[in-house]
């Protein structure tokens, strides 16, 4: 465990290690799981042709403005510990049923649409979440040290998402994507 966490890299304090790599890899897998999901909405949004991507845009703001003060009501009255897993598990549950839905039916304009903005919308608050719960867990000294060191795992994640994509697409095709995204 020493070398994982050489002194030039990051002064990880003993007790801190679990934390730190559950962190990194957290992270990391979210940021991969995005990388493979932002292709998807992409190519949700060559079915409305890029002359529409404005309503697509209105779309997501509209909704990021319906849910944001919802968001709100719910983190203000749950705890960080209950209102992280509930908002990856939404995320898991929205890509699964998003993966029902879209089976042979990628050219539908409601589908592609809806998908689009449900990403575009969730995918703020993942981040903003993410870090949230860096917050509430590490101090402020240990986030001087300790922050770099996990957002290298988004780093690894904003590689390895698109390698994976690129990679597997073929094989998994869109479905498969979003499954691998969701595990």
């Amino acid at each position: 465990m020493d070398r994982l966490f050489p002194s030039w890299l990051a002064r990880v304090e003993r007790h801190e290690r679990r934390a730190v790599v559950l962190a990194c890899l957290c992270n990391l897998v979210l940021y991969a799981s995005y990388y493979i999901l932002r292709p998807v909405r992409d190519t949700m949004a060559t079915v409305f042709g890029s002359g529409e991507l404005q309503n697509l845009f209105t779309g997501t703001f509209i909704a990021t403005m319906i849910a944001s003060p919802i968001f709100a009501v719910i983190a203000s009255r749950v705890k960080i510990r209950h209102l992280v897993p509930g908002v990856f598990w939404f995320l898991i549950l929205g890509i699964l049923l998003f993966d029902l839905v879209l089976k042979d039916r990628t050219d539908n304009l409601w589908i592609a649409g809806s998908y689009y903005v449900w990403f575009s919308t969730i995918n703020l608050f993942l981040v903003s979440v993410f870090w949230s719960l860096m917050v509430d867990t590490f101090t402020a000294a240990q986030a001087t040290r300790l922050f770099g060191f996990i957002a290298f795992g988004q780093e690894i994640g904003a590689i390895l998402g698109p390698v994976l994509t690129r990679t597997l697409v073929k094989y998994l095709q869109l479905g498969g994507l979003l499954l691998l995204a969701a595990a």
